[in-house]
């Protein structure tokens, strides 16, 4: 049961963080200024959406106790979790508190809708987006270290607990009872 909920807890937070990222990358204006801050979007909004359903894999193994599963959707997720999200989580915040990332935050204010696309008042008024950017990176760098716990989580109970922990506990509790079936020397000498 630990393991589902941990999976959906991270499935849920790459799904969240997917949300948030495509919709602010797509918005944001395409100039030089916001080019390193759109590819650190792009990079998580991208990781995201691939790992989020792997998380799903990786508990769906853990919890039938199927070992191919979890290990093949591991190892998947671990490709894509520290290759581009823990890649993805320095470089957006980098990217968009360095000054490109400043001067871009000024171009959001002032992008034109498209040809056709204009609203009454004439401006897309983006600056919601540069909001939003600051809490999304935010609440993912707040984050980080839980979707990390439940990846280790993950793997303890799936993997390192069955594996390693409970054969262990299984034979010192067999060589205590064993201990307690002999008896003592001191008992073998008086019945003598």
């Amino acid at each position: 049961m630990k393991i589902g909920f941990h999976a959906a807890m991270m499935a849920i937070q790459n799904f969240a963080l997917y949300q948030g990222y495509f919709e602010v990358w797509g918005d944001m204006p395409r100039t030089d200024a916001c080019q390193e801050t759109r590819a650190a979007l792009q990079i998580m909004a991208g990781t995201c959406m691939f790992v989020q359903f792997l998380c799903v894999g990786m508990g769906l193994g853990g919890v039938s106790d199927d070992p191919i599963t979890f290990v093949v959707f591991w190892i998947l997720h671990a490709i894509g979790g520290v290759c581009f999200y823990t890649t993805g989580t320095y470089l957006t915040p980098t990217a968009w508190w360095s000054e490109d990332g400043r001067v871009c935050r000024g171009q959001m204010d002032h992008v034109p809708y498209p040809e056709g696309g204009q609203k009454e008042w004439g401006w897309a008024g983006q600056s919601s987006n540069a909001d939003r950017l600051d809490l999304l990176v935010g609440v993912h760098l707040a984050t980080y270290w839980l979707y990390v716990y439940s990846m280790l989580a993950i793997t303890y109970f799936s993997f390192l607990k069955v594996t390693f922990v409970v054969p262990m506990l299984e034979e010192m509790e067999e060589k205590k009872s064993s201990k307690m079936l002999e008896k003592p020397p001191q008992a073998e000498a008086q019945t003598a």
